[in-house]
């Protein structure tokens, strides 16, 4: 099996593709040209911002056991396969909590659904991201090379660090992003199991 088809046979990475594909057939029933682009635009930022703050405190340190346990095991054994996605579980509680804020908020079903599918389609590539960090996969960019760097010394090296699994934006943006030297005294990371590894 090639690690396409390793990835792609996850379950949690086919339960995000089936809800895209759903997503999409939603965005283009409710196809408005300009809130449909600017949903989709929207929901890819969302999910930057989303995949960082729930990495950082909602995985790390305030979470609720679904969450902080699964991610534990992703850190106690980050080459395990099994642990590298949340269960599928996980994955709707998140699709229905992001579904229903979008509603509440946008209250638009052009813009919401395409937001939605932003969010999801956004999702698949930091998917992809999170499992060549993971595996024995060199990627063919310098800038795949530089973010499967920042992830594993995020496992191997400093815990409080490199939050951003696909971008690194946010971290530079909220000095969370480097080395980990100028972290060394962060009380951030009490609640965070520090596991080390020889590279």
């Amino acid at each position: 099996m090639n690690h396409y088809e390793e990835f792609y046979y996850q379950p949690a990475v086919r339960f995000n593709v089936n809800m895209s594909f759903l997503g999409i057939a939603l965005s283009f029933i409710y196809f408005d040209w300009i809130r449909t682009f600017a949903g989709l635009i929207l929901g890819i930022f969302l999910f930057t911002v989303f995949e960082y703050f729930a990495h950082r405190y909602v995985h790390h340190h305030y979470a609720l056991a679904v969450f902080k346990n699964a991610h534990l095991k992703h850190h106690h054994d980050s080459e395990d396969i099994q642990h590298l996605f949340f269960s599928n579980r996980v994955g709707s509680i998140y699709c229905l909590i992001l579904t229903i804020l979008l509603w509440l908020v946008v209250n638009d079903l052009s813009i919401s659904t395409a937001m939605l599918t932003g969010i999801l389609l956004y999702n698949f590539y930091a998917q992809w991201w999170h499992f060549v960090a993971h595996r024995p996969i060199t990627p063919g960019t310098a800038w795949g090379r530089r973010m499967k760097d920042r992830h594993l010394w995020h496992h191997e090296e400093n815990g409080i660090i490199n939050f951003g699994v696909s971008q690194p934006y946010i971290d530079y943006l909220l000095g969370t992003s480097g080395t980990g030297t100028a972290f060394a005294h962060s009380n951030e990371h009490i609640n965070h199991p520090e596991v080390k590894k020889t590279r």
